[in-house]
């Protein structure tokens, strides 16, 4: 652990975040107006794969970091891991709950329409591709989200940059920052809280699993369920998804109890894998 930061590393390792994500945007803003709208189904998968796993893997191999330890395939994999990251899931889902309701309380008028359509922006985005008439087209986009999505994603935030910047800096920092940056490329300000929770999250259990596979299992699960939840709840007419409603004291409870199971969650993986390397 590194007790000054590694200036150089961590300016190579901004100026290339900057690169892969603007090449992202750039190809996903040019497919859309040459092709259209639900054209980005087919090729939001091929951009992903593209910028967030090939572009940091050429990076790997040109500064010629082991692979291995970069995108995290170094650990083993055992079933309590993934049970943790399953109560880790239940709490966040919890606390998401008691999220929404609590704002959709304590809100009211031009500020509680404002945070329910900032809520459901991307949704609104993904409206074309998840409701559209082709049926190739909606399994496309489903697919990306509940699948490709999280794996690119897991590489490029939890293999990527993470690894690197726990040589640069601590790792609780560097768990931090990709937090931060995951939070922040979803551009919801009003979900940021909870998406820089889901990175706090994954980051954890990236950093003391040594694995990406449980990492991405956890953001399968959640996109899975945000998926679930649009298909099921979500009016594309209204922009609408009403599912959370509760009185303003059941939502503080939701959130804190999901918020208790989230942290023990965290010091259970923390204590388990310092645990199993004793014993190794």
């Amino acid at each position: 652990m590194n007790t000054e930061p590694n200036l150089k590393l961590l300016k190579s390792l901004s100026i290339m975040f900057i690169l892969i994500y603007s090449s992202y945007i750039v190809l996903s803003a040019i497919s859309v107006l040459i092709f259209g709208d639900a054209s980005i189904a087919y090729f939001l998968p091929l951009l992903q794969l593209l910028c967030f796993m090939l572009f940091p893997l050429l990076f790997t191999l040109k500064n010629e970091w082991n692979i291995k330890h970069t995108f995290k395939f170094n650990g083993s994999v055992r079933l309590v891991f993934f049970l943790a990251a399953i109560a880790s899931m239940v709490g966040f889902f919890i606390m998401s709950a008691g999220y929404y309701s609590i704002f959709e309380n304590l809100l009211e008028g031009d500020m509680l329409i404002f945070f329910e359509d900032t809520i459901n922006s991307q949704v609104m985005v993904l409206n074309e591709i998840l409701f559209h008439n082709d049926l190739l087209v909606v399994f496309m986009a489903s697919i990306t989200i509940v699948l490709i999505a999280p794996i690119a994603e897991e590489f490029l935030f939890r293999g990527f940059m993470l690894s690197p910047l726990e040589e640069a800096i601590k790792s609780k920092q560097a768990i931090v920052v990709t937090a931060a940056l995951f939070a922040l490329i979803h551009t919801n300000i009003a979900a940021f809280p909870l998406l820089f929770t889901l990175g706090i999250i994954l980051g954890y259990f990236a950093v003391y699993t040594q694995n990406l596979i449980v990492p991405i299992f956890i953001h399968i699960v959640n996109n899975l369920f945000a998926y679930l939840n649009m298909q099921l709840f979500y009016d594309p007419v209204s922009n609408t998804n009403n599912t959370y409603s509760m009185t303003l004291p059941g939502a503080v409870l939701f959130f804190i109890f999901g918020a208790v199971i989230i942290i023990y969650s965290i010091y259970y993986i923390t204590d388990i894998t310092k645990s199993l390397q004793v014993e190794e």
